[in-house]
């Protein structure tokens, strides 16, 4: 794992994901802004969210995790996806 600071925040990296956390203080009170660096995906977290996180088991956070390496190895077990009609319902007309 890799943690640099960078203007008032940090870059953590590892192996499967790199991420840059700086405090924010433009908003009705502190958070925490979080970003993706492969996506660019963004969060601002409040000490509620923090907290919550917390909280979480790893049952839960394990629900949670989206980077490319876990996207791929869900993929191949997905069930395949249903295609929605574009059918109207009240006249009958695609």
């Amino acid at each position: 794992m890799t943690a640099s600071s960078a203007e008032g925040g940090f870059l953590i990296a590892n192996e499967f994901a790199a991420v840059e956390v700086h405090p924010d203080t433009a908003a009705n009170g502190p958070r925490l802004h979080v970003r993706d660096i492969e996506t660019g995906a963004e969060i601002f977290l409040d000490p509620l969210d923090l907290a919550s996180l917390c909280l979480a088991g790893p049952r839960e956070r394990a629900t949670w995790l989206r980077s490319a390496a876990y996207e791929a190895a869900d993929a191949r077990h997905a069930a395949p996806s249903r295609t929605r009609s574009t059918r109207h319902e009240n006249t009958g007309e695609t």
